[in-house]
């Protein structure tokens, strides 16, 4: 009755849907990193392949893949996919790259700690009520 039509779609071969999955699913990733996490889904025979498969999907029309600038202290570039609006090819690194990519500003901190204080307040407030 209803079936995934994603690769139909966009013509990919099982080894780039393979790769996209394990990008969607972990984030960011070396060319190593894919490799060992996508053998269940595909085999590669080594990490040149993958990097085949990652030019492949980065030179498309509309590209699904982007190479990222390593991690402090690591040499290999990572890679990311492009399936959502979230994440471009020229946003910055934060702390989490895994996550948002970006450090919290310190009036977000000032902002989350005064409503923190606040419902402080309100459950003493509130706990008060049944002594």
């Amino acid at each position: 009755r209803y079936r995934h039509t994603l690769a139909e779609t966009w013509e990919l071969g099982q080894d780039e849907r393979a790769v996209l999955a394990v990008l969607m699913l972990r984030g960011r990733q070396t060319p190593g990193e894919i490799r060992s996490r996508t053998g269940r889904l595909y085999d590669f025979d080594n990490v040149e392949e993958v990097e085949t498969v990652l030019e492949r999907l980065q030179g498309r029309t509309d590209p699904l893949a982007a190479a990222r600038p390593p991690r402090p202290g690591q040499k290999e570039q990572r890679w990311t996919h492009l399936l959502a609006s979230a994440e471009t090819p020229d946003e910055d690194d934060g702390p989490d790259a895994e996550g948002s990519g970006r450090y919290p500003a310190a009036e977000e901190w000032q902002d989350v700690l005064a409503r923190l204080s606040r419902l402080e307040e309100a459950f003493e407030q509130f706990r008060r009520q049944f002594e």
